[in-house]
Order: C-alpha cells, then structure tokens, then sequence
C-alpha cells in the first residue's frame, strides 16, 4: 500500500506538469479503448456519480472528451475521447515513463523481470477477485 501510495503521488505530480491530473489520466486511459457510460468510466474508477459527472465537465471542457446521448439507452450518456484527448494522454504517458524510468534502476535487472511478473500476477488476481464480488 505505500508503494502504491507514493507511485500515485510521484504520477500524479509529474501528469500536473504536463497540465493533467491524475483523475483525467486515468479517465483517458479507460476511454482509449472506446466510447463508455458514465457509469461504466464511474466503476472502472471507483468513483462516485457525483465526482464522475464533475470529472466528465472538465475532461469536455478541456476538449480531451465528449458526451452524446446513448443510442441504446436514452437515459445514458456515453464518453467517448476526443483526438486532442488522445494526444494528452500520449504526451502525458511518455513524461511519466521518462520520468519513472529512474525508478528502475533501484532493482538489478533479474529482479526487474521478476517484480513485473509478480505485479502482473497480482492484478490478475485482484480482477478476478473483483469479477467474483460482482
């Protein structure tokens, strides 16, 4: 948990230098793979209905997404991300890669490989833990 926190903290200030936050990022990241509900971006997130509609007005302010209404559900929104929306996230994921990279070579390059496999084992069995609540 409290490298999770400090890896949070570390993105986050390096998104803000390049004028996004972390609540965008990570709105953009799950919109890269199509248009989505407000409720499915809401449980992706973990966010609430009130917090996901004020982070949807800035992400369409800033012109990085846009809403229309559902054609298959009237009631719905979806949101789907704009081309400048795509380019910020792309200019925002190189900075945090670049700046992230100095991070790795705190490990020795066996314990690299092995730290990735490890982590992406563990999110594998969060999802599917996740998957089985729901």
């Amino acid at each position: 948990m409290a490298c999770s926190h400090l890896l949070r903290r570390e993105a986050g200030g390096i998104l803000e230098t390049q004028g996004v936050f972390l609540s965008e990022y990570r709105a953009l990241r799950v919109l890269e793979y199509g248009p989505c509900t407000l409720g499915q971006v809401g449980r992706q997130l973990g966010l609430t209905p009130a917090t996901l509609t004020t982070l949807a007005r800035g992400l369409e302010h800033r012109g990085w997404a846009k809403q229309t209404p559902s054609k298959v559900d009237g009631r719905a929104s979806l949101l789907e991300i704009t081309p400048s929306g795509i380019r910020t996230l792309r200019q925002a994921q190189r900075a945090a890669n670049l700046h992230l990279k100095k991070f790795e070579k705190a490990l020795p390059p066996t314990g690299r490989g092995r730290l990735a496999r490890d982590l992406q084992q563990l999110r594998l069995a969060l999802e599917k833990a996740e998957d089985e609540e729901g």
